[in-house]
């Protein structure tokens, strides 16, 4: 593209002589619009800006066939926080010359903070279409990636607000790269690698960020929840630790906390945590919750029960805490309390596999209702096909019902996928018994002997394993 006389006249003006030449008049005949360019330049670092408005659009009205004077004018408006005339003037411009990059610029900036905003540029816009029009125009302003970091931080906001965090991540490297103190673009680029499923990647820069300032909040908080993620409980529990010490009372920081030593194993400090967030909001449903859960995995279940009633009065409709209880009485010998509570979650939800699985087990277990326990677990099976927990109900219900044939496949799923699981192993162990496959029965129990441990009678297993020997 040529370049239009006029910008080499600004070429040469720019320097120190430019304020003389601002101020003194072209000759009337000569009309120049190079001149009128900076002259608005001028009267708008001097705080004239009606005045400079006016010099521009005679620059505009001077050269009618260039972009760039209508671009100038665009910029002053969108600095002056006037986004419609900003948005008119860089698209008057883009008539002229759509690959202009300063308009390009303009337009793509102030229509990405209008979305943001969710506010009108005009009366009748429609902000949800600014988004879209706002990439468009940044793209084209960013030309080859090696300009104005602003444009790429503009830019990868847009593409995350699309659900483009794939596109986001190059243009946030950079910003981290060439500012390398600049956090919030590095919780940026965390959101946009977490979001784009390169988890581990995510977790690096976080550290990083933690690294450099171990007081971040945020990073913490983003760090923990990406661990959670990943069901890695321990590193979890250590960066909600971290969270918790730099906020003052917050129960939802705390309560994770509680949840991630839960399910990181470490009942006892999830206990010592719940009890210490229920002591500081004794009216909180929440705390009376996770210390409900806490106490039930150090099979502290009659105390349990005594705090989980108290959450479930207090919230008859939450079904996380409903199943809680029903299991807390379960696990009191109060089967038919339990039982009453599941149903009643599945009556609000029939979807609700948990519930559903539980309550098909328990009934197994019992030996009643069988058809009625296997319907409740094949329906948990459809909302939740491959969960070994729920193959092992499965199987263990039709072993219960003495069909052998249709035990053997979920249960030697549910065995295959989880050979540590104590409790799936006794019940293969069960059933290749009653198959006559001695040496196989005797080796699924000494894999549940071998496994976690969880809810099984040892001594029981190891009779088992003795009377299979002896025969």
């Amino acid at each position: 593209m040529p370049v239009a006389p006029w910008l080499v006249a600004i070429s040469l003006i720019l320097g120190p002589g430019a304020a003389r030449v601002v101020q003194t008049a072209p000759p009337a005949d000569q009309p120049n619009a190079a001149y009128y360019f900076l002259l608005g330049r001028y009267l708008e670092g001097t705080g004239k800006i009606d005045q400079a408005v006016e010099a521009l659009k005679t620059a505009v009205a001077l050269e009618p066939e260039s972009a760039e004077p209508r671009a100038e004018l665009a910029a002053l408006y969108a600095r002056q926080d006037r986004p419609g005339e900003a948005v008119d003037a860089a698209e008057d411009a883009l008539k002229i010359d759509p690959k202009n990059r300063e308009a390009n610029r303009i337009l793509g900036s102030v229509l990405a903070a209008l979305a943001e905003e969710r506010q009108k540029a005009h009366p009748g816009d429609d902000p949800a279409t600014y988004v879209a029009r706002a990439t468009t125009a940044l793209e084209i302003a960013r030309g080859d990636g090696t300009g104005d970091l602003g444009i790429d931080l503009a830019l990868a906001r847009l593409y995350l607000q699309q659900k483009r965090p794939a596109d986001a991540v190059p243009l946030l490297r950079r910003i981290t790269l060439e500012s390398p103190g600049y956090t919030e673009g590095a919780l940026l680029l965390a959101q946009a690698q977490a979001s784009a499923d390169q988890t581990d990647a995510a977790i690096d820069t976080l550290n990083e960020v933690l690294a450099a300032d171990p007081s971040v909040f945020r990073a913490r908080v983003q760090l923990a929840e990406l661990y959670e993620r990943q069901r890695r409980w321990k590193e979890a529990a250590v960066s909600w630790t971290a969270a918790q010490s730099l906020t003052q009372r917050n129960n939802e920081i705390a309560a994770r906390r509680a949840i991630a030593l839960l399910n990181s194993g470490d009942a006892e400090a999830a206990e010592i945590a719940a009890r210490a967030l229920r002591e500081a909001n004794p009216g909180d449903v929440r705390a009376a919750y996770v210390l409900g859960v806490a106490l039930a995995a150090r099979n502290k279940y009659d105390e349990a029960a005594t705090v989980l009633k108290d959450a479930a009065a207090r919230s008859p409709e939450n079904n996380a805490i409903q199943f809680q209880y029903g299991a807390a009485l379960d696990r009191t010998g109060k089967p038919a309390e339990a039982e009453q509570i599941f149903r009643a979650i599945i009556a609000r939800d029939p979807l609700d596999a948990s519930a559903l699985n539980y309550l098909g087990y328990m009934l197994a277990e019992r030996g009643e209702h069988l058809d009625e326990a296997v319907s409740f677990i094949q329906r948990a099976l459809k909302t939740d096909p491959g969960n070994a927990s729920f193959l092992d109900s499965l199987g263990w219900a039709y072993l219960r019902q003495g069909r052998l044939d249709l035990a053997d496949e979920p249960l030697s799923a549910a065995a295959g996928t989880q050979p540590k699981n104590s409790v799936i192993q006794d019940h293969l162990g069960d059933l290749r018994m009653k198959q006559r496959r001695r040496e196989d029965a005797i080796a699924a129990w000494q894999r549940a002997l071998d496994g976690d441990g969880d809810s099984i009678d040892r001594a029981k297993i190891q009779q088992k394993i003795a009377d299979a020997r002896k025969r």
